[in-house]
């Protein structure tokens, strides 16, 4: 059963961008049988920020990248935009993926020997489209690097890498961002200045954010937190505390009735 603490009324109001559906993610059978992801059900708002947060080996790498459709569950259903992805081809999934997420990474993914701008043209230049460069600077400008757009990544610091994959993320206007530790190869500043540029994208923007991480400070920039323990959603909260979220992942440390090393 899922825990909750602080107001968490209102979330539903809001129409879902990805939703999960009793999903499961297990490997290998019998005793061999690992299982990664539990049963969860969920729901992301569109225009919302949500972190998923817990220990190393809580799941949560798996759940996004189960919500991002860039792994298949064991049973159980996700819907990304309305459209049930356990219907797809795999060529209609890419399209999907394509189309209608966007990815931030923890180590930046960028192409060495493309310039920033090209980088974030990325999304246009694989749907074969011509690339919206006033589209293009406008995003750059509001991310602060629109004087880095003709540099190559390794020209440019941690943060302006970062800031770069976040505007690439964005210019194809998709349906939900998924990021994964994105501040994990970042200082303490420049974390935190990405951090508040993702808060800036969902309430501002509009654009649906669903974040990966350890770290109980970034959960608390935020609209919501989901804390995943043992493959489950242990606690679901609305506007995080910082310090909240460090009280339930020691206590996700202590020991519990886990099926098994989920990773």
């Amino acid at each position: 059963m899922t825990d909750t603490w602080g107001a968490n009324s209102g979330l539903d109001a809001y129409p879902a961008a990805v939703e999960a559906l009793d999903v499961r993610k297990s490997y290998g059978s019998g005793v061999a049988e690992t299982v990664a992801v539990a049963g969860i059900t969920a729901r992301f708002e569109k225009g919302r920020f949500t972190a998923i947060v817990g220990p190393s080996g809580s799941g949560k790498t798996t759940l996004l990248h189960l919500l991002a459709g860039l792994d298949t569950p064991t049973s159980g259903r996700v819907i990304i935009d309305g459209v049930d992805i356990s219907t797809l081809s795999d060529d209609a999934l890419s399209d999907l993926r394509r189309d209608r997420i966007g990815f931030i990474f923890q180590d930046f993914n960028l192409l060495p020997y493309l310039t920033a701008e090209q980088n974030i043209a990325l999304p246009f230049t694989l749907r074969g489209r011509q690339p919206d460069r006033q589209a293009i600077r406008g995003i750059a400008r509001e991310l602060g690097i629109e004087n880095r757009l003709d540099h190559k990544p390794q020209e440019m610091s941690g943060g302006q890498r970062q800031r770069v994959a976040v505007a690439r993320a964005l210019a194809g206007n998709p349906a939900v961002v998924f990021a994964d530790e994105p501040t994990g190869a970042l200082d303490v500043k420049s974390s935190r200045q990405l951090l508040a540029i993702l808060r800036d994208m969902a309430s501002r923007r509009g654009q649906t954010i669903v974040m990966v991480t350890h770290d109980p400070n970034a959960a608390a920039y935020a609209d919501r937190a989901l804390v995943v323990r043992d493959g489950l959603i242990a606690v679901d909260v609305a506007h995080p505390v910082a310090v909240d979220v460090v009280r339930v992942l020691e206590q996700s440390a202590e020991p519990a009735n886990a099926e098994a090393g989920a990773r």
